[in-house]
């Protein structure tokens, strides 16, 4: 039964605690935007990845997100994040998937909220995308680069404003986002990874 489990590290997996991992990083792993997307504008994208087990085996995975994501297995939810951070200190978050022999499907649903107007408090980040990497011998399978995954602009989101400008004059709200779904605006079935 192919199932994933949250893991804990406190450091990275691919290098010698002796190693500086802010300067000499070993990950190929690439952070990946939809084609098409203009780098600008709020959206929501779909990132698919298939992958084949030759055995039964655990694969240990880094996630990260510009802004977040959601993380599905098989069409089953197994992870979201990331905590919240800045653009020099953004935070991944670690996953062990228990893998049967045969083909599956990695999904990870990435939004990212324009900040502009400060409505969405918290948001502020340079590289909107996505980033997995795949620990030791599986970053060649599964991590992500150009052209690895395949991706998909979901459509049908919208993020409103919390308020509006003459709800709120100099006061501070820190409620976040909000976020709207047109469910005939969508591509349903996306995190089966249709």
């Amino acid at each position: 039964m192919n199932s994933a489990t949250r893991i804990a590290f406190s450091a990275d997996p691919d290098l010698p605690a002796t190693t500086d991992a802010w300067s000499a990083g070993p990950w190929k792993a690439r952070w990946i935007v939809a084609p098409g997307w203009d780098g600008v504008s709020p959206c929501v994208h779909a990132f698919r990845r298939r992958v084949r087990a030759p055995k039964r085996e655990t694969v240990r995975v880094f996630v990260a997100a510009d802004q977040r994501y959601d993380l599905w297995l098989d069409g089953v939810r197994i992870g979201r994040g990331n905590e919240r951070g800045v653009p020099d200190h953004w935070f991944y978050e670690g996953y062990a998937l228990r893998l049967d022999p045969g083909p599956h499907v990695l999904v990870a649903r990435v939004w990212w909220i324009d900040a502009a107007d400060g409505s969405h408090l918290g948001h502020s980040t340079s590289r909107p995308g996505f980033l997995l990497h795949a620990a030791g011998a599986d970053a060649a399978r599964l991590d992500t680069a150009a052209g690895a995954w395949d991706a998909l602009a979901l459509g049908g989101w919208s993020f409103p404003e919390p308020w509006t400008k003459d709800q709120v004059v100099n006061a501070f709200v820190g409620v976040g986002g909000r976020s709207r779904l047109d469910g005939a605006a969508t591509a349903w079935g996306w995190e089966r990874g249709a």
